[in-house]
């Protein structure tokens, strides 16, 4: 059936439900069943999930739980968390000799290091008191302090005050004391910092004589060209002063038997006839001892002996007291009672030149 062939009252219903609303037919106060807990803010009844909120429930605060739950301006008591304080531009961390922007709510806007002071001029220097002239000094210049303390009639012995200037004078006198020995004016230095000078310090060590120890390198030498005056042999090395004279016995030397060499210079025959040696062809069969003597102006006297032993080819036993020989006297060696098989014998007696 068409619209326009209803019958009035269906009509007149139609109308009824379209121009007045029929309050029985109002939302109910039964809502759908929450998902998330709900507090209410006035009784603190919590509401779980899958409650069935009522006006009545609410105990007509449910325009208080609208109104705070978004506006802070209706927060009256508790404190934010951390997390819902809003950020500003400012990085956290610690900062040194901080420069700060605090705006009109006391947060802090901006922050950033800082740098120390700088480092001032001084430009002038003024001079005020009594006496100190010289002042304001912008550059450079001096400063003048007169003395303020009245007249000096003495400024003690060996001083003098002339024109302002305090002046040591003289020398001083009396006993030295500290590292200085003897008096004044003409003390002796005997120590530095409190320690006495080696002996060597005070020794004039380019002076020859001074020299009581030691050996001269050979590099220390002068070269004989450039030598001027008498030179000595016991300035020359010992390898020059050294003179060895042989004495040779042929045979198996008989009792008695001697060697005579005269000295063409004057020699020296050392104590104990250091450095002399000996050979035999045939070894001694017992120990047989020579007797080496100096002959001057007839006159025989011993200057020591050399023993021969058994023990090798080259054994020997040197003493005697040694000595002089001058130009014309005789070194001469005298074999012992002959040995049975001692032969063939040399021996050098080592002798330097003086």
């Amino acid at each position: 059936m068409s619209a326009s062939l209803r019958s009035a009252p269906a009509m007149r219903r139609q109308v009824q439900r379209t121009v007045r609303p029929d309050v029985s037919r109002r939302p109910s106060v039964r809502a759908a069943p929450i998902a998330a807990p709900i507090v209410d803010p006035q009784t603190l009844t919590t509401f779980v999930p899958g409650a069935i909120l009522h006006a009545a429930e609410l105990n007509a605060s449910f325009a208080d739980v609208v109104s705070t739950g978004s506006n802070a301006s209706n927060l009256t008591t508790g404190t934010l968390p951390a997390a819902r304080l809003p950020t500003t531009a400012v990085a956290p961390g610690s900062y040194t000799l901080a420069s700060l922007t605090v705006d009109a709510t006391g947060r802090l806007t901006a922050a950033s290091n800082g740098t120390a002071g700088g480092v001032g001029t001084v430009t002038s220097v003024a001079t005020s008191g009594t006496g100190i002239t010289g002042g304001p000094i912008t550059s450079s210049g001096t400063l003048a302090v007169a003395w303020n303390a009245g007249t000096v009639n003495s400024v003690g012995s060996g001083l003098s005050l002339l024109a302002g200037t305090l002046t040591a004078s003289g020398s001083p006198t009396g006993a030295a004391g500290g590292d200085l020995g003897g008096t004044y004016p003409n003390p002796t230095a005997l120590k530095t910092n409190g320690v006495a000078f080696a002996a060597s310090a005070t020794t004039d060590t380019t002076n020859a004589s001074n020299i009581s120890s030691g050996t001269v390198a050979a590099a220390r030498l002068p070269a004989l060209s450039t030598m001027s005056g008498a030179v000595t042999y016991s300035q020359l090395p010992s390898e020059v002063q050294s003179v060895p004279i042989t004495f040779a016995f042929a045979g198996k030397p008989a009792t008695g038997a001697l060697v005579n060499a005269p000295m063409p210079m004057a020699l020296t025959v050392p104590a104990s006839l250091a450095g002399s040696v000996v050979y035999d062809t045939t070894k001694a069969t017992s120990s047989a001892v020579f007797t080496v003597n100096r002959i001057s102006s007839g006159t025989t006297t011993a200057l020591g002996t050399v023993t021969i032993t058994s023990t090798s080819n080259t054994s020997c036993t040197l003493a005697g007291a040694g000595g002089s020989l001058a130009i014309g006297d005789v070194l001469q060696v005298v074999a012992p009672t002959q040995d049975a098989t001692l032969a063939d014998v040399g021996i050098s007696i080592l002798c330097s030149r003086v």
